[in-house]
């Protein structure tokens, strides 16, 4: 198995960042199955509120229409409600059980490894930054070092060349000044060349002793217990997620279960029972039905005594009529009349 203290030694920024990735993804994780849980239970809510309601039930009739329905197909419809409100507890207790044995596990060990993670990462960044601050201070020295270097063998090329010029010319007062001034120069550049180089010596020192324990001692620490922090993570997400489908599995277990039952309902429905059934209870055992006799409107009289009464009432009506035929014969015509006055005239 690789190890981030040796494969990853100078990688300790880039294991920080995967460990607050990770952190992200089980803080996302856990975000998730909390808005699963929240659709379960209002499912579940939803399902049982329905599945309490009879049939075609109304704010205006409490009893549904299923409960006029013949045996078989009432049974199974009930049986279909009972069944909707089994499953709708099912999917209740699969929501508590996300919470209590998935979300709250998950979010006890971000909120508790969080704060070591973080501890862990910060004492890493605190060794980085003296390891850096000693090379800064490496550096600076043997800049300071090469410098008094420089300005030592300036001071010592200047005396030289001094006492030569003093050598060609030794009753020159200038000369003898210049030389004075040059040989007092050399001394304290000289020290100060020495003190630079212990400084700079004592600085790379400093610095080789603090990378020597980062490499040994510090990165290894802090690489190794967030390698750590990674493995409990992934063992975290993966129980998380193995728990999650566990619960999954139980609530399609428990409807296998359920829908049996609704089966067996479903497989007795019968036409013909429901049909016997439904005549059976409307029944009357009633008579075969008598002729309705017609009756006259004037009278109420049964049709026969309506019949005779409407030949009599057709014979009178004859007769009189031919006695109107026979006045209109015995009356003289217009015409009758015309001729009669002319005979006259």
């Amino acid at each position: 198995m690789v190890k981030f203290s040796e494969d990853l030694w100078d990688s300790f920024d880039v294991v920080a960042q995967r460990t607050e990735i990770g952190t992200q993804v089980a803080r996302d994780l856990a975000e998730f199955l909390k808005k699963r849980a929240e659709l379960e239970q209002d499912y579940a809510k939803k399902l049982a509120s329905l599945s309490k309601t009879p049939l075609g039930a109304s704010m205006f009739s409490k009893q549904g229409s299923v409960e006029k329905e013949a045996k078989s197909i009432r049974t199974a419809i009930v049986s279909m409600q009972e069944e909707s409100a089994k499953i709708a507890n099912a999917h209740l207790e699969f929501s508590a059980k996300l919470v209590t044995d998935v979300i709250k596990p998950l979010e006890t060990f971000i909120k508790t490894k969080e704060a070591d993670r973080k501890k862990h990462i910060s004492e890493g960044q605190k060794k980085q930054k003296a390891l850096t601050d000693a090379k800064t201070t490496a550096e600076r020295a043997r800049d300071a070092y090469v410098k008094a270097g420089k300005e030592s063998d300036a001071a010592s090329e200047a005396h030289e060349k001094a006492q030569k010029e003093l050598s060609a010319d030794a009753e020159n007062k200038k000369l003898k000044e210049n030389e004075k001034r040059a040989s007092q120069k050399v001394g304290p550049a000289a020290d100060k060349v020495k003190a630079a180089e212990a400084a700079y010596h004592k600085a790379v020192e400093t610095a080789n002793e603090l990378q020597g324990k980062s490499f040994t001692e510090h990165m290894p620490a802090a690489l190794d217990a967030l390698q750590q922090y990674e493995q409990e993570r992934f063992g975290q997400i993966q129980g998380s997620v193995g728990d999650f489908l566990r619960l999954q599995k139980l609530v399609p277990t428990q409807m296998d279960t359920y829908l049996m039952d609704f089966a067996k309902q479903v497989d007795a429905m019968d036409h013909d029972a429901d049909i016997d059934e439904f005549v059976k209870n409307h029944t009357s055992n009633a008579r075969e039905p008598t002729p309705i006799p017609i009756v006259n409107y004037k009278d109420n009289l049964p049709v026969e005594a309506a019949a005779s009464s409407s030949s009599s009432s057709s014979s009178s009506s004859s007769k009189a009529k031919e006695d109107d035929k026979a006045k209109a014969k015995d009356k003289p015509s217009e015409e009758d009349k015309k001729e009669e006055e002319m005979f006259q005239g």
